[in-house]
């Protein structure tokens, strides 16, 4: 993780100044380090198979990051891609989990995610056009990746509504003029820098907190009383 954290201080350091060159070396290795810490912290233990749904989910996001470096709309669109894909893996992960957590058990608990993807499309309707039905489509998973990301822990969660925050700020500076802020360049790296590293550490935390009732070893067997001779 110390990797991560300075290689994330530099990404921000990039957007803060515009420094292009700093923003692209840095940025297509940020989600490769996450997947680096998932797989060693849970290598060898017993856990690896459920565990590829957040590696790809990682992976998908590294395609997004790189293909949102480019302008334009083929740009956005190939990004949108890439994290529509990132959060159905983050979906079939937390799959494994279903049943458990608030939102199980109170799934009123769904209705702010929805509430927020419908004032997102209320906000930026006027500046869609086109775009519309690929922004709400993707809103919808996001959404409800996010709400199923507190079946996990509240670290996942916490992580899962930074991701939401982030992308919501992506669709109102990237797709409208009327909302864009100086520094929102920072503000969208910050809110997915943490909220990604959250969910990749919240998870890895969960599963080896399941590691003692998964593989205790077995008990010794007593030696056999010595015969007398």
């Amino acid at each position: 993780m110390p990797a991560y954290l300075g290689l994330g201080a530099a990404n921000l350091l990039a957007n803060a100044v515009q420094s292009r060159v700093l923003e692209v070396a840095t940025k297509p290795l940020l989600m490769p380090l996450l997947m680096a810490h998932v797989t060693s912290a849970l290598a060898d233990r017993g856990l690896r198979r459920p565990d590829q749904w957040v590696l790809a989910a990682l992976a998908f996001s590294t395609v997004g990051d790189v293909a949102l470096l480019g302008s334009g709309d083929e740009a956005f669109l190939a990004g949108l891609g890439a994290f529509l894909f990132a959060q159905l893996s983050y979906l079939a992960a937390f799959r494994e989990y279903r049943g458990q957590g608030p939102v199980a058990a109170n799934p009123w608990l769904l209705l702010p995610f929805a509430g927020w993807w419908a004032v997102l499309l209320g906000l930026l309707h006027s500046d869609l056009d086109d775009m519309l039905l690929p922004v709400a489509g993707y809103g919808a998973v996001l959404v409800t990746m996010a709400a199923h990301a507190w079946r996990v822990s509240p670290r996942v969660g916490t992580g899962a509504a930074l991701f939401v925050v982030s992308d919501s700020l992506i669709a109102l500076t990237s797709l409208s003029d009327r909302f864009a802020f100086t520094g929102d360049d920072v503000a969208i790296m910050a809110t997915y820098l943490a909220g990604q590293a959250l969910i990749a550490t919240g998870w890895v935390d969960r599963r080896l907190a399941e590691l003692p009732a998964a593989s205790e070893p077995a008990a010794t067997p007593a030696p056999p009383p010595a015969v007398a001779g």
